[in-house]
């Protein structure tokens, strides 16, 4: 049973098409019509896990996998990173785009402490007020976990 389920996560993670983010801004330009929300990224995921991890552009693969304990299949430098595990195995992972000198439209620009290069949200707390903010036609998303 174990095996199966070790598959079934190999599965769910090679088949991840990058797109979460994309679904948390849909989510965000639904329900947010003030301009301040409250998002539960487990609302908003069809894949198991107990761990999201967010990793800002500047980390490194090396840094990833010390963090995670176990090696992505996939890096690409200065992207952004949403990784979710399961009993310490990768079921969802993505990569999204970033500019060094500015927000692009649509990302979301979660409150990884100052100083490091990620945040690891329990499934149970990775809960977040969302504030939009705009930079000319650049529209992004700042989320904040509720504690």
């Amino acid at each position: 049973m174990k095996k199966l389920l070790i598959l079934l996560m190999i599965v769910l993670y090679s088949c991840s098409n990058g797109h979460l983010e994309n679904k948390i801004d849909n989510k965000i330009e639904g329900t947010c019509k003030s301009g301040t929300c409250l998002i539960n990224i487990r609302e908003l995921t069809d894949f198991p896990w107990d761990k999201m991890y967010v990793f800002d552009m500047s980390v490194t693969y090396d840094q990833m996998v010390k963090v995670l304990g176990v090696k992505p299949t996939e890096y690409t430098e200065f992207t952004r990173k949403l990784v979710f595990m399961l009993n310490h195995q990768i079921t969802y992972f993505e990569e999204d785009k970033t500019d060094i000198e500015t927000a692009v439209n649509g990302q979301l620009d979660f409150d990884i402490p100052y100083g490091t290069n990620y945040k690891c949200y329990p499934i149970d707390s990775a809960k977040f007020n969302v504030v939009t903010e705009t930079d000319g036609d650049i529209k992004y998303y700042i989320l904040k976990q509720v504690k």
